[in-house]
């Protein structure tokens, strides 16, 4: 993303937030960026080269830009790439929403999907999201403290070894460890 967006002639300079939000303006409050963070997440502010030294709107800079990055889409099938325009009125949170109610999740979760492809059908709509969460394996690993003390070894280094032994491995992603007693 960082390579793509350094070839843009209108990019002066990007700031790259990983696991967490930018920093908050108007339109990041409304669309809820507060809440947002985790290892599957990152934001990146893009400044533009000034209005009065192109002769492109900003607009048509990430309409360009949008279309640039399908290939990184292609490649990354699994990753949300949308650019964000900050407005210069009132920002909204979204120009067009459905919302789902139903006591089965695993069928709104499919509906969710249906609905997504109805919206990407529709000339012009850009940025469709839900806010379906994706299944993501977890692993919680306990330790029996007494026993790794009577072998010599700190409970949390024993931890600290086993996640870093998945991750390596390429099995999980940690952003933090919880200690549990047993």
């Amino acid at each position: 993303m960082g390579e793509r967006l350094s070839q843009t002639q209108f990019v002066t300079d990007y700031s790259v937030y990983l696991g967490d939000h930018a920093p908050i303006d108007f339109a990041a409050l409304v669309r809820g960026d507060l809440i947002k963070e985790g290892a599957n997440f990152a934001q990146i502010r893009v400044n533009l080269v000034n209005k009065h030294h192109r002769k492109l709107s900003s607009h048509e800079i990430v309409e360009q830009l949008n279309l640039d990055l399908n290939e990184l889409r292609k490649a990354f099938p699994a990753a949300n790439i949308k650019l964000y325009e900050t407005p210069p009125g009132p920002p909204v949170t979204t120009q067009i929403m459905a919302e789902l109610y139903g006591p089965d999740y695993e069928k709104l979760r499919e509906a969710s999907i249906e609905v997504g492809k109805a919206f990407n059908q529709v000339y012009g709509l850009v940025n469709v999201d839900d806010s379906v969460t994706a299944d993501n394996m977890s692993y919680q690993i306990n330790i029996d403290r007494e026993q790794a003390n009577l072998l010599g070894v700190a409970p949390h280094k024993s931890v600290k070894c086993c996640v870093t032994i998945l991750t390596v491995l390429n099995w999980v992603i940690c952003t933090w460890t919880t200690f549990v007693s047993q």
